[in-house]
């Protein structure tokens, strides 16, 4: 009786989002499977119910204390299942039964449930040390389709599900890919803008390599069996488990190329985000909710305050003072960088050189061509470039790669 009646308050509502939208199948499977086991474990607790609609704020306590205090879970985790009971108690006429979360705990208790939503250092590889080009010809000695995988994820910042379902040649509209309806989270689309020429260069290399109408998953499993969507997303865990790419062996996952992506969004758009040392009053207000505006919405995302979760928060807006804070940074690294111990500059590159010291003349920074093409070389390789072509923001591109080499002095 009590199954039925679950099943049947599941398909009345469980299809609806909060906003009053369809939800996505793999949003109505995830709340299913969340209210599914926090009854099962009501009834472990000894809270054994007739009617799931005869659940109460003694019930929902329970489950929080056993949550927090003996399962101790994640604060992230505990705010979705409760968000999961607080949609699910709206469905049985008991909206607003469960207020905020902190109610679940004593004052000094607060930080067991407490989520950190900004980053607190970098999560791109770039930012934990991980060479993305020798990452890269390891993977595709391995499986080449996979390499293919990890140049849009870093490209274009797509999401695993999205970069399996993507179609380059379809989704590739020359200034901008396109997230199509139902490749996205929560089955939103997106259109992401080609700001680099690095981005311009990683998909014609995918497209070159992909015969047009065919999607960047693994079309077929092992056996030769037509692979599922669900088959893809296992044979990308285990593949990036067996290379080493994980967390626990290099620091950073696949996701650390989003990170990444959305660092070098923010360099193109002439901003140098808070996790490669970028300081306060880079931008006035306006302008730089204007382009964290742009890099969430890049991402998938709606609000500034995400971007927050891929490179810190930039806090309070500050005293602008960008050209002389970059020409501070730069001239700091070239101290690091004796004109004897740098590569002399490569001719195909010189022009490139020479533009850029151009450029920083405007900041009156008395720079070597041998430390430009260093400094470019940095900036290039967190694009997945050996060299990129100067083409915007340049200022910007190398102060980040200053910051990088002051760091690493540290």
């Amino acid at each position: 009786m009590f199954q039925k009646k679950l099943a049947q308050l599941f398909s009345q509502h469980a299809s609806t989002r909060v906003n009053g939208k369809v939800a996505s199948n793999r949003t109505i499977t995830a709340r299913k499977e969340c209210i599914k086991s926090s009854f099962k474990q009501l009834s472990e607790l000894g809270y054994r119910l007739e009617n799931p609609e005869n659940l109460n704020l003694k019930h929902v306590r329970a489950l929080a204390k056993y949550w927090i205090f003996d399962k101790k879970i994640m604060p992230k985790t505990f705010e979705g299942k409760l968000s999961n009971l607080r949609i699910f108690c709206g469905c049985i006429g008991k909206k607003g039964m469960i207020g905020s979360k902190y109610d679940f705990v004593q004052p000094d208790e607060s930080g067991l449930i407490k989520c950190q939503s900004a980053a607190t250092s970098s999560k791109s590889w770039a930012g934990n040390d991980v060479d993305f080009q020798e990452i890269l010809s390891r993977v595709d000695k391995h499986d080449s389709r996979l390499g293919l995988k990890l140049r849009v994820e870093l490209a274009f910042g797509f999401r695993r599900e999205e970069v399996l379902k993507c179609d380059p040649h379809a989704q590739d509209f020359g200034n901008f890919m396109a997230v199509f309806e139902n490749h996205g989270k929560g089955g939103k689309a997106r259109d992401v803008q080609t700001l680099t020429s690095a981005q311009r260069e990683l998909i014609d290399y995918v497209k070159q390599r992909i015969p047009a109408n065919q999607k960047l998953g693994w079309p077929y499993n092992r056996d030769g069996s037509v692979a599922t969507l669900e088959q893809n997303i296992a044979r990308y865990r285990n593949m990036m488990s067996r290379l080493g790419i994980t967390k626990k062996t290099i620091g950073v996952t696949g996701h650390g190329l989003r990170a990444q992506f959305s660092e070098n969004q923010a360099l193109a758009l002439g901003l140098i985000p808070p996790s490669m040392g970028g300081s306060r009053g880079q931008l006035e207000k306006k302008t730089l909710k204007s382009r964290l505006t742009k890099i969430s919405e890049a991402l998938g995302h709606h609000r500034t305050v995400v971007v927050s979760a891929y490179f810190c928060s930039f806090g309070k807006n500050a005293t602008l003072d960008r050209a002389d804070r970059c020409m501070r940074n730069i001239e700091h690294a070239m101290q690091f960088l004796p004109l004897t111990e740098l590569e002399d500059v490569e001719d195909i590159w010189r022009a490139d050189c020479l533009h850029i010291r151009n450029i920083l003349e405007v900041l009156e920074v008395d720079i070597h061509l041998k430390q430009i093409q260093h400094f470019w070389r940095i900036y290039s390789a967190r694009n997945g470039m050996q060299w990129l072509s100067p083409d915007r923001e340049i200022g910007i591109c190398i102060e980040s790669a200053a910051l990088t080499i002051i760091e690493e002095k540290k």
